[in-house]
């Protein structure tokens, strides 16, 4: 079986729900879309598992162990950001951050909650090149092709089952297997050829986006927290968004799709600071701001991407080449 390419409109797409989160975030919309908008962390994690997988399984586990490498290397960035933000907040506003180190190992971000998604997908990352070792040693004594796959799936069911009966948001460590089945369901859909068209596709996000803001206002969504992202309307969703920009041809030469592929990781991770400096001087300059706020946040959050990014390879020419 082939890789999966590339193609420019993934990367719209990830530039698109990074925006999503940052709307998400602000609230601007209060609780009345949140269902919908939720869709934007399980979108990233199907793009994950879709371009995972390899022509063989070594070239799998080179790229858990580059996905390893860069994700730390952005949980230490982004620990360093916010305790520093942390700091400044005692300075100016005399507000003292409280780190319960006794979380650090489960998968709610001790630093910044809204960046969950950081550590839960740093811990799906080793446990995968653990658990893709383990399947490589038992190819070696057994021979098969699509049993892996399908007991990842049955896995992925079963989770999914697992976080509607148990799940809560004080259960730390479901944020990894939310992780693990959009993830999944990523690299099952890599695996096989939808037959529907974009204007199917279409009118499935349209109905499925209606659905979750009609269940969330008669009361059958009523949750906040984490486990809405297991929502069922939420799941579909999510899919059948990634589903649609696959059928859509779009340049990647584009500013969007380059935003998508090189800055939208750095847009998720300095959001959340310029979120809450915004509404400490918003409420004093203008009440129009709040609107703004996403629109603003997504843009600066951008510069500040690519100014980190000419800085680093100024640093470091010869490793940012490679």
């Amino acid at each position: 079986m082939q890789a999966v390419n590339r193609n420019g409109s993934i990367d719209v797409l990830r530039a698109v729900m990074a925006f999503v989160v940052i709307v998400n975030h602000t609230c601007i919309f209060g609780m009345k879309m949140q269902d919908l908008l939720d869709c934007a962390v399980p979108v990233f994690l199907i793009i994950s598992g879709y371009y995972f997988h390899s022509t063989s399984m070594e070239k799998e586990k080179r790229k858990l162990r580059k996905a390893i490498s860069k994700i730390s290397y952005l949980f230490v960035g982004s620990v360093f950001l916010y305790v520093t933000w942390g700091g400044i907040k005692f300075l100016f506003w005399r507000e003292l951050t409280e780190y319960d180190l006794s979380i650090l190992w489960t998968c709610t971000n001790l630093f910044c909650p809204p960046l969950w998604y950081i550590q839960s997908y740093l811990y799906l990352m080793v446990i995968l090149y653990f658990v893709l070792n383990t399947i490589q040693q038992i190819k070696k004594k057994f021979c098969f092709s699509h049993l892996p796959l399908r007991i990842m799936l049955l896995i992925s069911i079963l989770s999914w089952i697992f976080l509607q009966i148990y799940a809560n948001d004080n259960f730390h460590t479901h944020g990894t297997i939310i992780c693990l089945i959009y993830w999944l369901i990523g690299l099952a859909l890599s695996k096989i050829n939808l037959c529907l068209s974009k204007f199917h596709l279409a009118i499935g996000c349209l109905l499925l986006a209606i659905s979750s803001i009609i269940l969330r206002r008669y009361g059958f969504y009523d949750g906040v927290g984490m486990h809405r992202a297991y929502y069922f309307t939420t799941a579909l969703l999510a899919v059948s968004i990634f589903c649609f920009f696959l059928h859509v041809n779009i340049n990647n030469s584009n500013i969007i799709s380059r935003i998508g592929r090189v800055n939208s990781i750095h847009i998720y991770i300095v959001h959340w600071v310029l979120i809450e400096i915004l509404f400490r001087i918003g409420n004093d300059v203008s009440p129009y701001l709040y609107f703004l706020s996403p629109l603003i946040i997504f843009f600066v959050s951008y510069v500040l991407s690519e100014t980190y990014l000419k800085i680093l390879v100024n640093r470091f020419p010869t490793k940012c080449k490679k």
